[in-house]
């Protein structure tokens, strides 16, 4: 329905390129009745060859129009864009569970097995085998835990060592000492307090110190020493009596003082 009919720059077809943009290189692309296509227009020039059917005075004989729908183009452009999204999803979330994995495994896992040990030495575990390869700070942390923990461990061993002599020190004397705590917990009983109070028994630590100090009927004025001593941070000397079975008595020499350990430096 098209044949002989002079083309009008208004046409539908025509307006998009000609009235549009001014009569500048239309685009790749126009709409027509919602369908977008792509259209390739060829002008006939008016060649000699033509002139001996066609006016010689007219400059073009026609144009040739081609147009190809564009939504088989657009279908695939969307399939395109789609795969190329979900590929970008998928890589994405590959390297999500990646780097997850490689935090888990670089950072939590090594930062939970140095809790672990710091757990374990605060339990008084020494003989700890600590492994954490790498040139990282955390492997730096390690390798100073374990000198830390040498350290420790040679530290409790002269502590051992100060302990037992002093324990072997205090136990050949033959004046009777006695430590207790703040709770009047006994500390420590050195061998000579029992023969020299004339107990049944020796007492051991952690045993109530009130009952053998301060409720003893056959033992006077202990306690307001230990007060003393508590109170002022000081030594106090005095001479108690000491009630023996047949009316007996007999005087010691007691001192009480308060020890305070040394700030840490």
């Amino acid at each position: 329905d098209l044949i002989g009919r002079t083309a009008n720059l208004r046409d539908p077809g025509c307006v998009e390129c000609h009235v549009s943009i001014g009569g500048n290189r239309p685009p790749t692309s126009v709409e027509l009745s919602s369908d977008a296509i792509l259209r390739v227009v060829i002008p006939v020039v008016n060649r000699p060859p033509c002139m001996r059917c066609h006016d010689p005075s007219s400059r073009l004989n026609g144009m040739l129009v081609l147009d190809r729908s564009l939504k088989a183009t657009k279908r695939e452009l969307y399939a395109g864009i789609m795969r190329a999204t979900l590929i970008a999803a998928l890589f994405v979330l590959a390297m999500l569970l990646l780097f997850r994995w490689f935090i888990k495994r670089q950072i939590i896992n090594r930062v939970a097995y140095l809790e672990s040990l710091a757990r374990r030495v605060a339990n008084h575990e020494s003989d700890l085998d600590i492994e954490l390869a790498g040139t990282d700070e955390l492997s730096s942390l390690a390798r100073s835990f374990n000198n830390m923990k040498v350290g420790l461990k040679t530290s409790l061993e002269e502590l051992e060592v100060h302990r037992n002599y002093l324990g072997n020190l205090l136990n050949n004397l033959i004046d009777g000492i006695i430590i207790v705590d703040d709770h009047d917990q006994i500390v420590f009983v050195n061998d000579s307090l029992p023969a020299l109070l004339e107990l049944d028994s020796t007492p051991l630590p952690g045993d109530d110190a009130s009952l053998l100090l301060y409720n003893n009927p056959r033992l006077e004025g202990v306690e307001d020493l230990v007060k003393s001593a508590r109170q002022r941070h000081s030594a106090f000397q005095d001479i108690v009596r000491l009630h023996l079975p047949g009316g007996k008595e007999r005087h010691l020499d007691v001192r009480a003082g308060y020890l305070v350990l040394p700030p840490r430096k």
